[in-house]
């Protein structure tokens, strides 16, 4: 499951930029600036897990489902310990499934922080120094071949 939506959707990232810039007077120059593993794990003690709520439809379709089950007859001890472990199953420990979106995450947290110190513009370059298509743009610029070779592409 994404976290990141439920991130920037409740406003995690800018809880946590507010309370960072509020510790620190300055940080490193929007070209310079990373999300250290020391500021991304402080970022994920500062989520409360009975506040973050990303399963909320994945909860609410097992609950259906169960109460189906109970009022077509089918609901038994066995079928009831089956969806309890098929919920637990579904459900990673949220510091795991923060670390699988780390990349996706770090993207709104830095420009969260950087809109602290160095208002929109700050962010926007942190930002675009992350966009895969900017990358891939100067990649190819940074080839005279192949920017020869797109020029010169024939029509078809």
């Amino acid at each position: 499951i994404d976290r990141t939506y439920t991130v920037v959707h409740d406003r995690w990232d800018f809880d946590y930029a507010t309370k960072f810039a509020s510790l620190h007077d300055s940080v490193a120059p929007a070209a310079e600036f990373v999300i250290t593993d020391e500021i991304f794990n402080d970022f994920k003690q500062s989520i409360r897990p009975d506040e973050f709520k990303s399963d909320k439809a994945l909860d609410e379709m097992l609950a259906t489902v169960r109460t189906n089950l109970k009022n077509e007859g089918y609901l038994n001890d066995s079928v009831s310990a089956t969806l309890d472990n098929l919920n637990a199953l579904l459900h990673r420990d949220l510091n795991e499934n923060l670390d699988l979106n780390r990349a996706q995450i770090e993207k709104y947290l830095g420009s969260e922080i950087l809109r602290r110190y160095y208002s929109t513009a700050g962010a926007t370059e942190y930002s675009i120094r992350r966009d895969p298509q900017v990358i891939e743009a100067a990649a190819i610029l940074a080839d005279p071949e192949r920017v020869k070779s797109i020029l010169s592409a024939q029509k078809q």
